[in-house]
């Protein structure tokens, strides 16, 4: 999957619409975000100064970040803490020179709620249990091919528990995921902590992980 949430082209002109990122909760996919600061469209090199972002959350608490500024004169910011909690942060990127302001730029960062936190699977024995699975790919839904799959499987070391395979077929459009359900005989097993994965296994059969070991829970009610 990609590095980057997405490449964003910032303009810096302030009659420029504000723009929005989207990120996702706790997912490292969602860590890092790459900005070409722009002026009425042209990029401009901005080595030599230093980036800050600073992000405001809806319950008005700012976090500062200071980011870096590649060869290429793009800057990189380090998203780690605005994605532990989902919500719409206020963003303003400054570049700063000789210890004085050169320019800033407001934007959005939408970080949408994880649909597991820390994707933690937690549910009663023997119920049935349905969720959307995401794909992100440089900002972007990921769309399987006809060929491709996305396989989750729960495991009691190396024992294989649950395993579903999900394709095109379970693709639903409104939701930008794939439908992943498990019946209550699926789920029917003792009570424990178990581990799952999911994984996307391309048309030439490599594996690429999407959500890597996590905890999958079973409970009595």
């Amino acid at each position: 999957m990609a590095e980057y949430v997405k490449k964003l082209a910032l303009d810096f002109n302030a009659e420029y619409p504000i723009q929005t990122v989207f990120a996702k909760q706790l997912d490292e996919n969602s860590r890092f975000l790459l900005i070409e600061p722009q002026l009425d469209g042209n990029k401009f090199d901005v080595r030599g100064c230093d980036v800050q972002l600073y992000a405001k959350a809806a319950d008005e608490t700012v976090k500062a970040i200071s980011g870096a500024v590649n060869e290429s004169g793009e800057m990189l910011f380090d998203l780690t803490d605005i994605i532990s909690s989902s919500g719409i942060f206020v963003c303003d990127a400054k570049i700063l020179g000789n210890g004085r302001m050169l320019s800033s730029c407001l934007f959005f960062v939408n970080v949408k709620q994880s649909i597991l936190w820390s994707n933690k699977i937690k549910l009663y024995r023997n119920s049935a249990y349905s969720n959307i699975v995401q794909i992100k790919n440089d900002g972007e839904y990921y769309i399987l091919g006809n060929t491709e799959k996305l396989i989750f499987t729960v495991k009691k070391d190396a024992e294989i528990l649950i395993r579903r395979e999900l394709t095109d077929s379970d693709y639903i459009e409104e939701e930008n995921g794939y439908l992943l359900s498990l019946s209550s005989a699926e789920t029917n097993i003792p009570v424990g902590t178990y581990y799952y994965n999911i994984k996307l296994k391309r048309a030439d059969s490599e594996f690429e992980p999407v959500i890597s070991k996590s905890k999958f829970i079973i409970t009595e009610e």
